[in-house]
């Protein structure tokens, strides 16, 4: 088992926490943060949301073309966030995991997290 703030032995995809207090992923040899034990939902799910974003971005221009055109939301990001949420995973898994400790306002800051890191997000 790594130490805090020792990375030995983790190799890709391993998790180093640092004395941040900020867990950390190592994948393709770069350090990045991607979920902060700020974030209340639990690292797993956090990451099977992230894994199934990047399975499903090709749907993104599609949802984000019909936001455009229905013209009924308020927030459009927040609109593709939560439209890729049910489009990725679906709402079954959403309620039978997430909403039993988590609320929407949770859930929206982790698809916040995974939208940033995609770079899914309208410059």
């Amino acid at each position: 088992m790594a130490r805090k703030g020792d990375s030995r032995g983790l190799g890709n995809g391993g998790v180093l926490l640092t004395p941040m207090r900020k867990l950390h992923i190592l994948s393709r040899g770069h350090n990045v943060t991607l979920w902060s034990r700020a974030m209340k939902m639990k690292p797993g799910h956090y990451f099977y949301i992230r894994d199934s974003f990047e399975k499903s971005a090709h749907w993104i221009p599609l949802i984000r073309e019909s936001i455009a055109n229905e013209n009924k939301a308020k927030d459009h990001a927040k609109r593709l966030r939560w439209d890729m949420l049910y489009t990725a995973i679906g709402s079954r898994w959403i309620c039978d995991n997430l909403y039993l400790y988590l609320d929407d306002s949770h859930i929206d800051s982790a698809l916040r997290a995974i939208m940033r890191q995609f770079e899914l997000v309208e410059a």
